[in-house]
């Protein structure tokens, strides 16, 4: 998986959106986000398999928290991460839903929740001031 930790350079905060918000990852149910899966149903669950999801979504934000710019401050990488996989769930989940009945739609879906996670802090979680001022240098 790309957010599992190995050899080789960690990927970054865009690289993480186009993977967890990718058809993909919405059309492979078996291999695809657990946590999207499951994430309704936990809720009516006991403690111990919530407190399993819990973990798994602390690892999964903690992954993406650390693919963000390390120039921000660490409570807005935390809050980046933390947001980051909520709405990916959430996106997952709605796109799976609608598929069947209009792909496009949920493509629209997916390329919707990508652009608002990039926001914030512009693609791969840098700030637009940043990048404008790199683009300056680059001139």
């Amino acid at each position: 998986s790309m957010l599992a930790c190995g050899g080789g350079d960690a990927p970054s905060y865009g690289e993480l959106l186009d993977f967890l918000l990718s058809p993909r990852m919405r059309d492979t149910l078996g291999a695809g986000c657990p946590l999207a899966a499951s994430a309704s149903e936990i809720a009516c669950q006991g403690q111990p398999l919530s407190a399993s999801f819990t973990d798994a979504f602390q690892r999964m934000a903690g992954a993406v928290e650390a693919s963000v710019d390390p120039a921000l401050p660490a409570a807005e990488r935390r809050r980046r991460g933390i947001a980051a996989v909520a709405a990916q769930i959430g996106a997952i989940a709605v796109a799976r839903a609608v598929a069947r009945t209009d792909l496009e739609y949920s493509n629209e879906i997916l390329r919707a929740v990508h652009t608002a996670l990039e926001q914030p802090g512009g693609a791969h979680g840098k700030p637009a001031a940043g990048r404008r001022a790199a683009a300056r240098k680059r001139r």
